[in-house]
């Protein structure tokens, strides 16, 4: 092949031969044949993995090193990998999501980007994804989506907090709370309190939707609240003041009609000796 230089001709003939020999003469000519007729090996590589079904799962990572400088073969390899074989290596697995996460973030398009998100996602959720290594991948890239998800699918709702406080998304961090994880972590709401507290701008309307929903479901004490807040530097009195006359009406109110049940039950009560003594004492 090296003499005559027809590497065309050489891939059909390894394309000829019974399937091991044909494997072994693609990991020896593999690289010289993946430059000079990409789309030909590539095809031949997939065809190998794509009518046999008793390959070992090592095989196919062994023709990783064929792809050097050759993404774009590379991706259309490994993409065909993970659909022929039900259980695919670790190694396959790891490069092809370098892949995806380096074609998204790479990608200008707003919807092309979007598809390449859905992708990278649809990896991540696969049973092969190693965590901490999936993580640091995700981090690498920037892939938002991806660190969160992991987060979540680990159950790292502490760290899913933290993230929206680092990027100061104030809104998500009230989302979390209140819609996904505060039920889960009730300690949850303490950190969103006292992130907003030590915020240098005002952060008055997020403290006030925190406040009142830590209000209406009795999430805190009342005396932790005032000392979180106490370490605001822009938080303004009327703020405090605010929740505690509203959780001090809250407890009048439900005093009131605390006392309201006791008077109903004891009338109640009255009348059923009334009605009990007649029976005794009537014919």
């Amino acid at each position: 092949m090296r003499k005559y230089k027809n590497y065309e001709e050489a891939l059909c003939y390894i394309g000829r031969l019974p399937f091991e020999q044909s494997e072994s003469n693609m990991k020896r000519y593999g690289k010289t044949l993946i430059h000079h007729v990409p789309d030909g090996t590539t095809l031949h590589l997939k065809g190998l993995y794509g009518t046999c079904t008793f390959i070992s799962q090592a095989n196919s990572e062994e023709f990783l090193p064929v792809f050097a400088n050759n993404p774009q073969e590379l991706r259309a390899f490994l993409e065909h990998i993970i659909k022929v074989e039900p259980f695919f290596s670790q190694g396959v697995y790891d490069m092809l999501l370098v892949l995806r996460l380096q074609d998204w973030a790479h990608e200008q398009d707003p919807e092309r980007n979007k598809v390449l998100q859905g992708a990278a996602l649809s990896l991540l959720r696969r049973d092969n994804t190693v965590f901490d290594k999936a993580l640091v991948l995700c981090q690498m890239h920037n892939f938002k989506d991806g660190v969160l998800y992991l987060y979540e699918k680990g159950k790292l709702y502490q760290q899913i907090m933290h993230y929206h406080m680092q990027n100061e998304e104030y809104s998500k961090v009230v989302e979390a709370c209140s819609q996904r994880y505060g039920d889960q972590e009730v300690c949850l709401w303490e950190q969103a309190l006292g992130y907003f507290a030590r915020k240098e701008e005002n952060c008055k309307a997020y403290i006030s939707q925190v406040l009142q929903y830590i209000d209406q479901n009795n999430l805190m004490p009342p005396l932790l609240v005032v000392q979180t807040l106490a370490h605001n530097s822009t938080a303004t009195p009327s703020v405090i003041k605010d929740y505690l006359i509203n959780k001090l009406q809250r407890e009048t109110q439900q005093i009131e009609d605390d006392e309201r049940k006791i008077r109903q039950y004891r009338e109640e009560t009255a009348h059923l000796r009334t009605e009990i003594q007649e029976l005794r004492s009537s014919a």
